[in-house]
């Protein structure tokens, strides 16, 4: 059965309630936590939770002045994507064996996507700039 990455709601904010929507503010605390409480439970516990929030790294790809654009096929797992336009990819974080900290395991999981949706082969940076929660 497939595992994702959660953080108990009252750990991710220290108790505060996460705010709806995109958010700049509190990001390195909030990386922080991820860190530091993060762990890996089954998918299905997982999205029958509101107790636990799942840590989806979502990606806007940018080249120059120009960002990518993605239809989302109707052939994927998720229907309700099915056809729908998104301006970046993203995806469950799962245990990735040979690496133990929560840290490597987030960045292995964007290097994945990466590759799975855009097979992006360049080198290339990245940089935190918010967080959504919907």
């Amino acid at each position: 059965m497939e595992q994702v990455l959660v953080v108990d709601r009252n750990k991710l904010l220290n108790g505060r309630k996460l705010p709806y929507g995109f958010r700049q503010t509190g990001l390195k605390g909030l990386i922080e936590r991820i860190y530091q409480h993060g762990y890996f439970i089954n998918r299905p516990a997982a999205e029958s939770d509101p107790n636990r929030k799942q840590i989806i790294p979502y990606m806007l790809v940018k080249h120059r002045n120009k960002y990518f654009l993605l239809q989302r096929q109707s052939t994927q797992t998720e229907k309700r994507l099915h056809n729908k336009h998104s301006l970046g990819v993203g995806g469950h974080i799962n245990p990735v064996d040979g690496i133990t900290t929560i840290k490597g395991i987030l960045e292995k999981g964007l290097e994945r996507e990466l590759h799975e949706e855009l097979n992006i082969t360049c080198p290339y940076t990245y940089t935190p700039v918010g967080y959504l929660n919907d």
